[in-house]
């Protein structure tokens, strides 16, 4: 999974460099746990 994220983000930043610096940050550790709680989810990272 970590590979095919690292993909998509080179692919954005070298082929759309104009929304790449669009993009938001990366989620924390905390926010993704807090997301889970809120809707009863698992999300895989």
């Amino acid at each position: 999974m970590q590979q095919m994220l690292a993909t998509s983000d080179s692919s954005i930043e070298n082929l759309r460099p104009e929304q790449y610096t669009d993009l938001q940050s990366r989620l924390s550790t905390e926010e993704i746990r807090a997301l889970e709680q809120k809707y009863d989810i698992a999300i895989p990272i």
